[in-house]
């Protein structure tokens, strides 16, 4: 299970501390899997989407802690 495709709310401490775990420390983890990921420049896309040139529209970027779009 992927860590972001649950929300929190539904961890117990136990569980959120396991997670946080899992994802701070890959390298520790899996080493070779780790330097894999950082040799990749640009991801395949998961089959289900399609890349579309063009200017990331705002409802696709990350909002700051005060609510407001991150550039």
């Amino acid at each position: 299970m992927r860590l972001w495709s649950v929300h929190p709310r539904y961890f117990d401490r136990q569980a959120l501390l396991a997670c946080w775990r899992e994802a701070c420390k890959p390298e520790l983890r899996s080493p070779l899997v780790a330097q894999a990921g950082t040799d990749v420049r640009m991801p395949e896309p998961h089959p289900l989407f399609t890349v579309t040139e063009g200017p990331v529209a705002s409802w696709e970027r990350l909002k700051d802690s005060h609510g407001g779009v991150s550039h």
